[in-house]
């Protein structure tokens, strides 16, 4: 009885420790890359992926325990900021970055101050996007 007690405990802790991540984004090989990237590292990230604006909003509708979302700036059915500030709604109090091959400086300025965090350049390597994820969780 008490080794179960144990066992219970421990998995309640690990579900508690897990850091839930979003990755929002059409290119179905780029969310499946980062995911792997995370899971790869010795960090407790889980991940989650929408590879559309409604999969994502239908994920951020549901009580969630997300603590970042990555958003894509260029995928269908984005709006500009109008969409970004409704994620950023709907994460809250989750932390949101940008992801974007080739990103409006002005739309990541009115992003950043709308509440995201910044912009994560698809161009980054992948040991340097697991840096700046990292940098962005610690706060």
């Amino acid at each position: 009885m008490y080794l179960m007690k144990q066992v219970n405990k421990e998995q309640n802790t690990n579900q508690i420790d897990s850091t839930q991540i979003l990755i929002v984004d059409d290119h179905i090989f780029l969310t499946e890359g980062i995911a792997l990237a995370l899971k790869s590292v010795n960090k407790n990230y889980t991940t989650q992926l929408a590879h559309t604006l409604d999969d994502a909003i239908s994920k951020l509708k549901k009580p969630h325990s997300i603590s970042l979302v990555m958003l894509d700036l260029k995928m269908p059915g984005m709006m500009g900021l109008k969409t970004i500030q409704t994620i950023i709604s709907l994460a809250h109090p989750a932390k949101v970055v940008l992801l974007s091959g080739n990103a409006d400086p002005g739309v990541v300025q009115g992003a950043v101050k709308k509440g995201a965090l910044g912009l994560i350049p698809k161009s980054l390597s992948m040991k340097s996007m697991m840096s700046v994820v990292d940098l962005v969780l610690s706060g």
